[in-house]
C-alpha cells in the first residue's frame, strides 16, 4: 500500500470542497469512458495511445485509446506504487515478496503478468515514484533515496537530507530535480552532486517538479513557478481569489511538447490548463468541479492531446475525458517555443545543433543563471556544429531564437 506524505495527504484535502451545480462537459472534450477505480486513481497513457488506469492492488488497460478497459490479471504484483510506460511496456513500483524489499517489475503483455526486474531494500521505506527517461530509468523514494538505472544494475543515489524526504522528482539525462518536505534540490550530474533550491517567495514549498523545455517548473499550493537558476518566478495566468493564486492539483510534461496542469482557485471551479509563451491558458471555458478527487496522475499529455482521468464526489462526471491541445492565435498567445535538436548530448567537446523550422543565422549559450558564457555566428543554414571545449562540466541552455534546448558538458 502507498505510504502517504503529510504534504500529498494536504494536497487532497485542499481540492475537496462543497459539491456545486448539476454538472455538463463541454463538446469539446471527448468522454472516452466512465471506468473508474474512484478518487484515488491514477492513470498512464502511453505514446500509442494505450491508458492505463491503477489504484493500489488494481489495474485496467485500455488498448483503443480509453474506450474500454480491461483488467488483466497482473501475475507477479501485487499493490503498484506507480506506474509508467516505457514504449509499449509497462513498468511499476510496488513491494516485492521479501520483506521491507520492494522492487521495479516490467510487462511486456499489456499487465497479463509482470516479472521482477530488481528489488531494493528499503528500510521503514517504500519505492513511490518510477521515472523514464529514453532507456534511464529511475526509481524514487519517500525517503532521501533514489536508484538509477541504464543497462542491468542500479545505482544508488542519496538526495540531500536538507530536503527531508522525497514527495516529486524529474529526470532528464544528468539533470535530476526532487521536491522534498523541507526543500527542493537540482542536479547537474546524476545525482551526484546536488544544490538545494530555496523557497518560493512568501515560503511556499514546492510540492511537484517537472523539466519543461529546459526549465524547471515546480507546483505549489499556490501556484506554478519556473526556476531562474537562482530563484523561483510565479508564473502568470492562474485565477486568483482574494490575492491567493490557485493550487496546483497535478503538473504533467509531454516531455517536451506541452506542460499541463490541474488548478483550482479558492472557492473556485477547476480547470486545465497548457503553458504557451511564459504564462498559463486555460484550454477551453470548461469548468469542472472543485469537489473531486485529486490524486496525482490525473492529467497526461500526449502529443497533440490531452487526457484526464477526473471523478467528481457527487459521481458525475467521471471517467476518462480527452481533447487536443489547440494553441490560440499568434496574436494572442505564441505558441510554444520549439525544442532544438543537439546531438551529442552530452558531450565532452563538439555538438551539432539542427533547427527544423528556421535557419540558425546565431546561437547564444547561456548557464543556469542566465549569464551568456557563448556567441556564435551561422550561415544561416538550419544546422551548425560547434566546438565546445572549452566550456567547463555543467549544464547550460542553447538558444536560436525563441527556441532552446538543454545541453549537458562532460
Amino acid at each position: 500500500m502507498k505510504t502517504r506524505t503529510p504534504v500529498s495527504m494536504l494536497w487532497s484535502l485542499l481540492a475537496v470542497v462543497f459539491c456545486g451545480a448539476p454538472f455538463h462537459v463541454s463538446a469539446q472534450w471527448t468522454d472516452l469512458s466512465t471506468f473508474s477505480y474512484g478518487v484515488t486513481t491514477k492513470m498512464a497513457v502511453s505514446a500509442a495511445g494505450t491508458v492505463a488506469l491503477y489504484d493500489r492492488d488494481k489495474l485496467a488497460i485500455s488498448v483503443d485509446g480509453g474506450q474500454t478497459f480491461t483488467e488483466p490479471a497482473k501475475a507477479g504484483i501485487g499493490s503498484i506504487n506507480d506506474l509508467e510506460f516505457q514504449g509499449a511496456d509497462l513498468l511499476a513500483v510496488g513491494p516485492a515478496p521479501s520483506p521491507w524489499t520492494y522492487g521495479l517489475y516490467r510487462s511486456t503483455g499489456n499487465g497479463m503478468s509482470f516479472q521482477l526486474v530488481d528489488g531494493v531494500q528499503i528500510d521503514g521505506g517504500a519505492l513511490t515514484q518510477v521515472i523514464v527517461d529514453g532507456d534511464q530509468i529511475v526509481l524514487s523514494t519517500n525517503r532521501n533515496l533514489m536508484y538509477a538505472r541504464q543497462g542491468v544494475q542500479f545505482r544508488e543515489v542519496t538526495t540531500p537530507t536538507e530536503c527531508g524526504y522525497i514527495i516529486d522528482a524529474d529526470v532528464r539525462g544528468q539533470n535530476w530535480v526532487i521536491a522534498g518536505l523541507s526543500a527542493a534540490a537540482m542536479s547537474t550530474d546524476g545525482g551526484t552532486t546536488w544544490t538545494l533550491m530555496p523557497a518560493t517567495e512568501g515560503g511556499i514549498g514546492i510540492g511537484s517538479v517537472r523539466f519543461h523545455q529546459g526549465a524547471i517548473i515546480g507546483g505549489t499550493v499556490r501556484g506554478a513557478w519556473k526556476w531562474t537558476g537562482t530563484a523561483w518566478v510565479l508564473i502568470p495566468g492562474l485565477p486568483e481569489f482574494a490575492g491567493l493564486v490557485s493550487t496546483i492539483q497535478d503538473l504533467q510534461s509531454d516531455p517536451d511538447q506541452h506542460l499541463c496542469v490541474v488548478a483550482t482557485p479558492f472557492g473556485g471551479t477547476t480547470n486545465v490548463y497548457q503553458y504557451v509563451n511564459q504564462s498559463w491558458t486555460a484550454v477551453d471555458a470548461q469548468a469542472w468541479p472543485s469537489s473531486h478527487g485529486a490524486a496525482r496522475g490525473m492529467i497526461r499529455p500526449v502529443g497533440q492531446n490531452v487526457y484526464l482521468h477526473f471523478v467528481a464526489l457527487s459521481g458525475a462526471p467521471k471517467g476518462t475525458f480527452r481533447r487536443e491541445l489547440v494553441l490560440t492565435s499568434v496574436t494572442d498567445s505564441p505558441a510554444l517555443p520549439e525544442r532544438l535538436r543537439l546531438w551529442p548530448n552530452p558531450t565532452n567537446g563538439f555538438v551539432t545543433i539542427e533547427n527544423a523550422r528556421d535557419p540558425i543565422s546565431a546561437v547564444y549559450i547561456t548557464d543556469l543563471t542566465g549569464r551568456m558564457v557563448w556567441t556564435h555566428t551561422n550561415r544561416s543554414t538550419n544546422s551548425a556544429t560547434l566546438d565546445l571545449q572549452h566550456l567547463p562540466a555543467g549544464c547550460y541552455v542553447v538558444w536560436v531564437g525563441n527556441a532552446t534546448s538543454l545541453l549537458v558538458m562532460q
